[in-house]
């Protein structure tokens, strides 16, 4: 039986975000990135391992779905530029954008694995560094889009698709910031 992965951001009302309880990285969240640094050759098999450990807290997960609901339901009727959602059939989109940025990348976008709730403060103050990482130009940007394509084509969907993987998350957090919004972004699997 196969599954769809989903990663979707969306634009949320700034007082829903700040009162959503989402949990910060894991405990095992450094260690995990860590691993990943002493080891910057794993092979693909390694890595994908590695990216399914992402989890959180045992016991969380029941009421982190939850809310993962709770903020879908929040991007009911808006606009479509002030939501995204990529699925890739038998994998996570977020993983192929962690195998093209490396552990310093995914260290340096929101929450974890793919999955934040920010104010619209927070929005504001980490937008320049989410620029930075999926704003890369060149040579570099070529480069992350081969990685992040060779990921999809391992398992065999969406490689077509992987300039949304970097352009996508960032017009939506542009268009909270614009709106002095917040915004989420969740991993669901169906």
């Amino acid at each position: 039986m196969g599954y769809h992965g989903w990663w979707m951001l969306g634009v949320v009302p700034d007082g829903a975000a700040a009162a959503v309880r989402w949990p910060g990285r894991p405990a095992g969240a450094a260690a995990s990135l860590a691993w990943w640094r002493e080891h910057p050759g794993a092979d693909r098999e390694r890595l994908r391992v590695l990216f399914e450990s992402w989890g959180h807290e045992e016991g969380e997960e029941e009421q982190l779905d939850e809310t993962r609901w709770e903020l879908l339901r929040m991007l009911e009727g808006r606009p479509e530029q002030e939501r995204w959602a990529f699925g890739v059939r038998k994998a996570f989109p977020f993983h192929a954008l962690a195998f093209a940025l490396g552990p310093d990348g995914v260290e340096r976008l929101p929450g974890w694995a793919g999955e934040f709730v920010w104010d619209a403060g927070q929005v504001r103050e980490r937008l320049p560094e989410v620029e930075a990482v999926l704003g890369v130009t060149g040579a570099a940007r070529e480069a992350a889009f081969g990685r992040a394509a060779e990921w999809l084509a391992g398992v065999g969907d969406g490689d077509g698709q992987v300039a949304e993987l970097f352009e996508e998350p960032l017009r939506v957090l542009r268009a909270a910031a614009r709106a002095g919004e917040g915004a989420m972004g969740v991993e669901m699997v169906f």
